[in-house]
């Protein structure tokens, strides 16, 4: 886990779904290949010219910019939109065939949520997004969740975030964005939130123990600059 800004006063954490809520690596392959194939049927191309070409555009923007592109801005740069990308993974996605409830993902947000308004922000579709939470057992947590097709942009861009501080009646300077990946910490971070990076579900199992004494909070509290 590495901590890159933490504020004074937190209101609310605002978590990364895929590879940070869970670990699953047939899923993610999964997820992958089908949006894949689905670009080279569109494209009339094979399913390995296809992945060489969104590998190359994934590649080249990670030399330029340092991070890799979001696949569904990759689609973008083919043609492809948010709004069909999320449809497409809509469609093919299953993750009620790959996860499951996880009893102790379940009593760490629990006990988070005793404390803090939770939200989640996804590169996925929303409707996925949702459907994996309720996989998993902590969907009845979430103040809100936004993805793709509610901002019509995806991470880096800060829209996601705008959408769920909304959402809960926040301010980004009480809420700490949780995710795997760069794109979730340092964006919200250079526009006033916190950032945590977590390499494992570890981190996020140990996050009762490093937020909730340290930062109690009146829930009814919205976290307005007023108060700050």
């Amino acid at each position: 886990m590495k901590v890159i800004f933490l504020p004074s006063i937190i209101h609310a954490l605002v978590f990364d779904i895929d590879q940070t809520l869970y670990r699953n690596d047939e899923y993610t392959k999964r997820q992958t290949m089908l949006v894949v194939a689905e670009q080279a049927r569109k494209e009339g191309k094979t399913f390995q010219e296809a992945q060489i070409q969104i590998e190359n555009i994934r590649r080249v923007h990670k030399e330029r910019f340092g991070y890799f592109l979001p696949l569904g801005k990759v689609l973008e740069q083919l043609g492809t939109s948010l709004e069909e990308s999320a449809g497409w993974y809509e469609h093919l996605f299953d993750p009620e065939n790959y996860l499951k409830r996880d009893g102790l993902l379940v009593e760490t947000i629990e006990k988070l949520a005793s404390t803090f308004k939770i939200a989640a922000v996804t590169n996925n579709s929303m409707a996925i997004g949702l459907r994996i939470l309720q996989s998993l057992g902590i969907r009845e947590f979430f103040m809100s969740v936004a993805g793709i097709e509610r901002a019509g942009e995806c991470k880096p861009s800060m829209a996601l975030f705008e959408i769920v501080a909304k959402d809960i009646g926040s301010d980004f300077h009480y809420m700490v964005s949780i995710g795997d990946n760069d794109i979730d910490v340092y964006p919200p971070v250079r526009n006033g939130m916190g950032g945590i990076l977590v390499e494992s579900m570890q981190d996020i199992y140990a996050l009762p123990s490093l937020l909730n004494t340290t930062y109690p909070h009146d829930k009814n509290d919205s976290g307005s600059n007023e108060n700050h």
